[in-house]
């Protein structure tokens, strides 16, 4: 959990998902390689044919700038020392004396609801 202001988030690991990498473009499926070798006898002309087929499952993948972008956004949010603020004046204040990298990253990622606020 992030505490920031007087508010607490946590991130959501279903929206990084989400964010990196869903649809069906994304998700496992079969695959089918198909390999032919032709032979060919003294007079050049094809004599027989092997034809080998391979399937295999072709793991999830994800989107890598996007995965990249949002590795760096959390490092920001998660490693940046941010300066201390009254807890009493909420999180309105704490953003607005925050590093322009900061406040672009935890925007971000609470747009993309990857940190959620929690209700306390």
């Amino acid at each position: 959990m992030i505490k920031f202001g007087n508010d607490m988030y946590y991130i959501d690991f279903k929206a990084i998902a989400k964010v990196i990498g869903e649809g069906d473009e994304f998700e496992a499926r079969e695959m089918v390689d198909t390999e032919t070798i032709n032979y060919f006898g003294s007079d050049g002309l094809i004599t027989g044919k092997q034809i080998t087929e391979r399937k295999y499952l072709k793991g999830r993948e994800f989107d890598a700038s996007k995965y990249d972008i949002l590795k760096t956004m959390l490092d920001v949010v998660l490693y940046q020392p941010y300066e201390e603020v009254d807890e009493k004046l909420g999180i309105e204040h704490a953003l607005e004396i925050q590093s322009l990298q900061f406040k672009i990253a935890f925007n971000t990622l609470l747009f993309n609801k990857v940190l959620v606020k929690m209700n306390i």
